[in-house]
């Protein structure tokens, strides 16, 4: 970014944004594309450190849609269970017949799939506690150096995918959540709150390795942001090339 002003980095960095959210609205996980270009790049450019980041944000977003969606399926799975396990208690006292065509509707307009998907998307919604989280993993990527551009990006992408995300919920139009009854739908939605607690500490444990890495690469590639890097034992004379430049760093007439 050092030789970009700010309305060119900004423009890349939205232009980037846009081609990962419009690339995982066609297929989710073919914005990895835009991470492993831009891993391309920063390698050609000798940015090893970027392309090596890069390179495991790419990875990373693969990972997570296989991950979201493998959990989807066993949490509907867990659901049915436990509606159909409700059902039987229900059925000793308002008949298997009535009971069994009340569940067979439920399943046939996707009420199971409807909680899944309400449960899951929690985790997408801007919410003060998922910023934190957010914000706590792009401390961690940063490695400790730029921090504020890290911060800056991963949280621009997470407010345009949770805005996004918003905005694809409002254009669809919901069905009516057609349980026989509502102790039947609470047992169906907290299976599928146990499965999507157990997805969250996949989730969060890709997430937190994916940082680490991110965060080593950055501490070792790049240098920290000083105007002198120090060692133990030395002194600015090693620094500066002649006591001209040393003059003019302290502000002084003459070295004494």
């Amino acid at each position: 970014m050092e030789d970009e002003s700010w309305i060119e980095y900004g423009s890349k960095l939205t232009g980037e944004i846009a081609a990962k959210l419009f690339l995982n609205s066609v297929k989710p996980g073919l914005g990895s594309v835009v991470d492993f270009a831009r891993a391309a790049r920063d390698c050609r450019d000798g940015n090893y450190a970027g392309a090596g980041v890069n390179a495991v944000s790419g990875v990373l977003e693969i990972g997570t849609p296989g991950t979201s969606s493998a959990w989807k399926g066993f949490a509907q799975e867990s659901g049915k269970k436990a509606l159909i396990r409700a059902a039987k208690e229900k059925a000793k006292t308002d008949g298997k017949k009535l009971v069994g065509k009340q569940v067979a509707k439920s399943l046939a307009e996707g009420g199971i799939e409807q909680t899944v998907n309400e449960v899951f998307s929690a985790n997408t919604k801007a919410t003060l506690n998922n910023m934190a989280k957010s914000t706590g993993l792009s401390l961690i990527s940063s490695g400790g150096r730029d921090v504020g551009k890290t911060v800056f990006e991963d949280t621009s992408q997470y407010l345009a995918e949770s805005a996004l995300e918003h905005i694809l919920e409002g254009g669809v139009k919901k069905s009516v959540q057609n349980f026989p009854c509502e102790g039947m739908k609470e047992a169906a939605k907290r299976a599928i709150e146990e499965k999507y607690l157990e997805y969250c500490v996949v989730k969060r444990s890709l997430e937190f390795g994916g940082s680490v890495s991110k965060g080593m690469i950055n501490h070792s590639f790049n240098a920290p942001s000083h105007a002198f890097k120090r060692e133990p034992g030395n002194t600015l004379s090693n620094y500066a090339s002649d006591e001209a430049e040393i003059v003019e760093y302290l502000e002084i007439d003459r070295l004494q």
